[in-house]
């Protein structure tokens, strides 16, 4: 089963009124849970599983200073894949 019908079949399985970010970390949870994905399949999962919320994804500090928050987010900074959130993130703090 390759990563695409993985998270079709956990969205399948969830109810529809379920918060987006439990969908999310279940497809993922799965996911990981296979052996044998790569880090970029991981990858492609959590963006197939985007809701589409706001203007794309953010890689950031928490506000609590607790560790990373990547998330779905309305804010300006936002970038289009999870991909390019995390380059940022990194281009941001002088991790290239």
């Amino acid at each position: 089963m390759d990563i695409e019908q993985l998270a079709k079949r956990t969205l399948a399985s969830l109810r529809k009124d379920c918060d987006p970010l439990v969908v999310l970390l279940a497809a993922f949870d799965e996911a990981v849970a296979i052996r044998g994905y790569a880090d970029t399949q991981r990858l492609d999962c959590m963006e197939a599983l985007s809701w589409g919320y706001g203007r794309g994804w953010v890689l950031r500090d928490s506000e609590t200073g607790r560790g990373l928050r990547l998330h779905e987010s309305s804010r300006p900074e936002a970038k289009p894949t999870v991909r390019q959130a995390i380059d940022d993130f990194r281009a941001k703090k002088g991790k290239i």
